[in-house]
């Protein structure tokens, strides 16, 4: 029998076709040894359709809008002092958060301190449960640990039941998860271990055949295997002999070890072996969201993907539960959106892309009408970058062009974001862009690799300006509101775009409706034609819009590294809102991730820099709240809001 993953036992289907076989099988071989190749047939056959049916459905019915819970911690006495008037309970790391956002999946936070209620019926709601790392200890009450173990024996009780359920941890969650596995007491089941540097990984003969690493790439494997790229900062670990001396060894099976400082082998992933729980001794967040110089993080492309595999895999574990909130109002007070976050031949590890703001839109305006911003980013497109492993500088608009000089010459690349502005606006999101342009070109005329990425909105504002800006805006009347895949170029494998594709992302691209389209205007063959702009701009995909007019969905151009697509990758992982209907499975996720990653890699060939680190810090977008705006009726969960009129300072 198969049990499909369901989100309580209402939701258990049982196929019993295999069953069917050996009832069918006992009466051929009673009634007659002939009939032996009659009966392998029709046995093969029923397996065939027990295999698809069972495999298949639990593979169809995946939960495309996955919300996972982090578990906050009590607030470290360095954060303490920084706060010492609010005195906050409790804390959350942002690059957890943006960890589990980027592998297409929403937070809630889980606070500390509650009563098993709490989070019995929280976890009824939500689709898996991450434990962080952290520098707090298990004996604290009402703190860390005793919220993880009623999650932890929850959640046990939940998979025992057939609601599966999962949990990961991370370096501290990941030694809880042990400790609790022992049963808590006065002596912790872990030992001192210092590690705090960057290690490879040393598998177990068998882990192959476990849950977390079977459908790893051999690139994967080997990047872990040979480069030292998993980040280590802890004091504590778990060693094969705190398995065996708590008798943990028939249900926790390690699947790799690494060395510490003194040369101890440590346990670095485990998984157990009849629940879906999972924890590695590492930080794979921070290899993308954690910049702090000192602490020599790796920032490398290599890096970036192989501890992507992670969160990717543990969200893709957490699509096989289906709970839900019971109404999108509720959903929408959970998230953690409602908690506003502060914070070429040479390869640049560290790079930092500029996002041009817009003008407020007139519905954003009715929100916040005593502010009056002058401008604003959508976070989502903040998100996109980051999870690329990637910085964002906001960039404003209405500044004369010594302002984009100067900070361009202090970044490695720009993005035009999509959004619903005009382009005759005087000091608007356009002017701000034609300077922008025009000095990335001179960059790149004088040899100085600087990209330009532009989406949607962006994507056509890059075309006129290479067309000259006129009355006459060299775009189309185009209506594409819905999910399309690509129809490819003939050439467009000699693409710098997509030659390097992965085959198994080019097949969903152009095969699945993953790329979102929300567009009135487009740019089509004729309008690169009509100005003479085939030589310098090669498309090299192409969708249809409602009226089945065929457009350019992406760009390049033939000289200088400037790429846009008229969709939207930024909104698989990043906006939530139903009534879009945006596309949120795993396979639009890694899809919609190319581009941005592809970006990225092209930035890290510019080595521009601010003078200091302090200059850099102070010019980052953590320097302005992600404020709520899909709680206030907004297509975007939240936005950056930049100079209310009439005051220039950066901090509001």
């Amino acid at each position: 029998m198969h049990v499909r993953y369901g989100s309580s036992l209402n939701n258990i289907k049982i196929c019993v076709i295999n069953d069917v076989s050996s009832v069918i099988f006992i009466w051929l071989v009673r009634g007659s040894p002939e009939g032996w190749l009659e009966m392998l047939t029709i046995k093969a056959l029923i397996l065939t359709v027990y295999v698809w049916y069972c495999e298949g459905t639990s593979r169809v019915t995946l939960n495309d809008r996955p919300i996972i819970g982090v578990l906050s911690q009590e607030q470290s006495k360095h954060l303490h002092s920084k706060f010492p008037d609010e005195n906050y309970t409790s804390y959350i790391a942002a690059s957890y958060v943006k960890h589990v956002e980027a592998a297409g999946a929403r937070v809630v936070p889980i606070l500390i301190g509650k009563n098993r209620k709490y989070y019995e019926d929280l976890m009824k709601k939500i689709n898996g449960v991450f434990l962080p790392g952290g520098a707090t200890f298990f004996n604290q009450s009402n703190g860390f640990a005793d919220a993880g173990q009623h999650i932890y024996e929850i959640a046990q009780l939940m998979n025992t039941s057939g609601d599966y359920f999962p949990i990961f941890g991370t370096c501290l969650g990941f030694e809880l998860l042990i400790i609790l596995a022992s049963g808590r007491g006065e002596k912790e089941n872990r030992v001192k271990c210092y590690s705090f540097r960057n290690l490879s990984l040393n598998f177990t003969n068998d882990f192959r055949s476990s849950k977390m690493f079977k459908d790893a790439t051999e690139d994967i494997i080997r990047i872990l295997e040979t480069e030292d790229i998993t980040v280590n900062a802890h004091q504590f670990c778990i060693l094969d002999e705190n398995l065996k001396s708590h008798n943990l060894t028939k249900d926790w099976r390690v699947t790799s070890h690494s060395k510490d400082d003194n040369g101890t082998s440590f346990i670095a992933t485990i998984e157990h072996t009849r629940y879906p729980f999972y924890g590695v001794q590492f930080h794979p967040e921070k290899v993308a969201y954690e910049w702090k110089a000192s602490k020599n993080y790796p920032h490398t492309m290599n890096a970036l993907q192989t501890n992507r595999y992670f969160m990717d895999f543990f969200v893709s574990e957490c699509r096989k539960n289906y709970h839900r909130f019971p109404s999108t109002k509720e959903e929408n007070d959970y998230l953690i959106y409602n908690d506003a976050i502060n914070y070429p031949k040479e390869i640049n590890e560290r790079p930092i892309i500029g996002v041009l703001s817009q003008e407020q839109s007139r519905y954003l305006h009715t929100k916040f009408p005593e502010e009056n911003y002058t401008s604003y980013i959508a976070a989502s497109y903040v998100n996109d970058v980051e999870k690329s492993g990637a910085r964002v500088v906001p960039i404003l608009i209405g500044k004369d062009r010594s302002y984009y000089r100067d900070l361009m010459l202090k970044i490695n690349g720009v993005l035009f974001p999509g959004g619903a502005t005009y382009f005759n606006q005087s000091d608007g999101y356009a002017d701000a862009a034609q300077h922008i342009y025009e000095i990335a070109q001179e960059f790149n005329d004088a040899g100085d690799y600087f990209p330009i990425f532009g989406t949607c909105l962006g994507f056509q504002l890059i075309i006129i300006l290479a067309s000259g800006r006129g009355p006459n805006e060299n775009r189309e009347t185009c209506y594409s509101f819905e999910n399309l895949p690509l129809i490819f170029a003939p050439d467009f494998r000699t693409s710098k775009m997509f030659k390097d594709i992965n085959e198994d992302i080019l097949q969903i691209l152009a095969t699945e409706d993953v790329t979102a389209n929300l567009h009135q205007f487009c740019i089509l063959d004729k309008n690169l034609e009509n100005y003479h702009l085939t030589k310098d701009w090669r498309p090299t995909s192409y969708g249809y819009d409602a009226n089945h007019i065929k457009f350019i969905a992406s760009y390049e151009h033939t000289r200088y590294p400037f790429y846009a697509v008229q969709f939207h990758p930024e909104k698989s992982s990043f906006e939530w809102k139903r009534s879009k209907h945006y596309p949120h499975s795993m396979n639009s996720i890694k899809a919609n991730r190319h581009f941005m990653d592809f970006f990225v890699t092209e930035c890290r060939k510019s080595t521009h820099s601010f003078g200091s680190e302090r200059e850099e810090n102070e010019n980052m977008i953590w320097n302005y709240p992600a404020v709520p705006t899909g709680i206030l009726g907004s297509a975007h969960h939240q936005c950056y809001f930049f100079e209310p009129r009439g005051i220039a300072s950066r901090r509001f």
